[in-house]
């Protein structure tokens, strides 16, 4: 399911709130891949790209603890892994 009205569009596989946050690379903000997962299951929630200002929207289990993964599409530097999020 793709959601046309969030900015950036976030795909959603199953979650029920809403986690939004902004992606950096050394400090500048960075258009990137960013994935929710279920920090219990590892299960992937949700998928976005981040908008060229960095912000991205994402679906989580409300109440629940989540890690979120953004990755470099230049390939230079390794993903970046905010842990413990809740949603």
């Amino acid at each position: 399911m793709l959601l046309g009205s969030m900015v950036p569009p976030a795909v959603l596989f199953y979650a029920p709130s809403l986690i939004t946050g902004i992606s950096l690379r050394l400090g500048a903000q960075y258009q990137c891949e960013v994935r929710c997962y279920d920090r219990i299951s590892g299960k992937l929630l949700s998928s976005s790209i981040s908008s060229q200002s960095g912000r991205y929207s994402l679906f989580g289990l409300n109440g629940q603890a989540h890690y979120i993964v953004a990755i470099d599409s230049q390939e230079k530097f390794n993903a970046a892994i905010q842990d413990v999020v809740i949603g």
